[in-house]
Formats: structure tokens, C-alpha cells, sequence
């Protein structure tokens, strides 16, 4: 009897179609074959667009089930798996084993090498800089502050934060809401 369900990917890569892999494996770590009545149920919610699912989904010898989910070039978020073990079969017994899975939608596969953010200070000021994210949106903590750019107007952009002189800040960089850079400032 399977007792847990793990897949393979946690991140899925914008413009792409990935592969998911699930397994399901039983209480001591053993892959479990689906037999005649039980199966797996996918659910999936968020970005992209997942297709090979059903609520009957079936495991091979290895424990394995697979499907596929498109991301868009342009699609950026989270999204979820919900996967439900069932035994007999039913939706409803109480020997069912559900895990939901979460996934990073978007992110580009490695960060390109004109792509690059920091941080400095001078005169009491904090200053992010981002070159290459044209049009992405730039959010950074400064301290407790946070400070916000929907969509960044050139391919090189610096946004200032006045946070006074004489502060050791940590600066944390996100690109879309995903932290890129963690920067210690001692301001000036």
C-alpha cells in the first residue's frame, strides 16, 4: 500500500513543455505498482498548462506516473500539484493518501550573464541597481522597507531608498518575487 508521493521538479522553465514524474512508494520506502482498482488523481492549479492527467492515473513497476505541463515564454507565478492515492479506488476512503506538491513557474533556467543586481550607498541612500530586466518587475527589502518597480524602464536601472547614515542593511533583490541577491550595505 503506497504511503507517500514525491515528484521530480520543483521549478518549470518559462517557454518550455517538462515532464513531471511522480512516485509513489510505500511506507518503507519501496516503489508501489497500481493494481486493478487503485490509481492516482492529479490535480494541478496555477501557471502553465498541464495535459497526460487524469483522476485515474496508474503507476509502472517503479511507482512511477508521468505528465506533461506547457509554460508559457511568458508566464511568471506558482502553481500546485495535488495527487491522491487511492487503494480502492474510491475518492472517498479513508485509507487515501493525498500530497500537494508546489512549483516555481517561470524562472528562467540560469540567470544570462548580462543580467546582473547590486546594491550600494551613498549620502544616507541605498541604492539597488538591475541591468538586464527590462520591463520585469524589480522589488527590494531595504531593512524593513520594501521598495517596488512594477515594470523596470530600461535594460539598466537604479532606485534609491533613504535609510540615513551609518546602518548596516541587508538588501534582498527579487526579480519577479524571486530572490536573486542578498546584499550587506553599510551606509554613507
Amino acid at each position: 500500500m503506497g504511503a507517500t508521493i514525491t515528484f521530480d521538479k520543483t521549478a518549470l522553465t518559462a517557454g518550455e513543455t517538462t515532464t513531471i514524474t511522480g512516485t509513489l512508494r510505500d511506507a518503507n520506502g519501496n516503489p508501489v505498482k497500481t493494481g486493478a482498482t487503485a490509481s492516482i488523481a492529479i490535480a494541478y492549479t496555477g501557471k502553465g498548462l498541464p495535459f497526460g492527467t487524469s483522476t485515474t492515473m496508474a503507476t509502472d513497476a517503479n511507482g512511477q506516473f508521468t505528465f506533461q505541463v506547457l509554460v508559457l515564454s511568458t508566464e511568471k507565478g506558482d502553481a500546485a500539484i495535488s495527487a491522491t492515492y487511492k487503494p480502492t479506488g474510491s475518492a472517498t476512503s479513508t485509507r487515501n493518501v493525498t500530497t500537494v506538491h508546489a512549483l516555481t513557474v517561470g524562472a528562467a533556467a540560469a540567470a544570462q550573464a548580462d543580467q546582473k543586481v547590486n546594491a550600494g550607498s551613498f549620502k544616507g541612500y541605498v541604492a539597488v541597481y538591475a541591468k538586464g530586466y527590462e520591463g520585469q518587475r524589480l522589488s527590494a527589502k531595504v531593512g524593513n522597507d520594501w521598495v517596488v518597480v512594477e515594470s523596470l524602464a530600461s535594460n539598466y536601472v537604479r532606485v534609491v531608498e533613504y535609510t540615513g547614515a551609518g546602518y548596516t542593511i541587508a538588501v534582498r533583490i527579487y526579480i519577479d518575487r524571486v530572490l536573486v541577491d542578498t546584499i550587506t550595505v553599510t551606509t554613507k
